[in-house]
């Protein structure tokens, strides 16, 4: 093998390599850049907030109105920070739309599960879920089913 046909065996695995990495990256991008969205999320933030609300008022807020009434007066820097003025506003999916279900009173059962919050429908057979400890779990249909809310 002369010196030009080991030099394009060279250029050929360097561009096979570049175009597989290029690939692997691309594929985690959008593993990342959902990690990244669910990491500022409105649920996350409500997550927080309704963990943040238990442990100031020594007790999970008991409704919707509690709820909003201690976001209003207590998160003004997370309003600001998911870029909404007030708690109507953080209680609404920004992928569906919908506003998000916060278990307020859950049964022994719901509670069992560590969820807090979740998207009313999600987008594309998906749906996000917010978790006691403050997790963000993307969920099909059928794993959020098995949840049993």
């Amino acid at each position: 093998m002369n010196r030009v046909e080991f030099g394009r065996i060279g250029l050929v695995v360097v561009l096979l390599a570049g175009c597989v990495a290029n690939i692997g990256c691309n594929s985690g991008s959008s593993a990342s850049s959902q990690a990244r969205r669910q990491q500022t999320s409105r649920l996350r933030l409500v997550v927080g907030m309704f963990v943040s609300a238990q442990r100031t008022l020594g007790h999970p807020p008991r409704d919707e109105a509690e709820f909003k009434q201690y976001i209003n007066q207590n998160g003004s820097r997370v309003l600001e920070h998911a870029g909404v003025s007030s708690a109507d506003e953080l209680l609404v999916s920004e992928r569906d739309g919908k506003p998000l279900v916060v278990l307020y009173q859950p049964t022994p059962q719901q509670k069992a599960t560590g969820v807090i919050a979740y998207e009313a429908e999600g987008v594309d057979g998906r749906r996000d879920v917010g978790f006691q400890l403050g997790n963000i779990q993307s969920m099909t249909d059928a794993e959020f089913a098995e949840l049993g809310l």
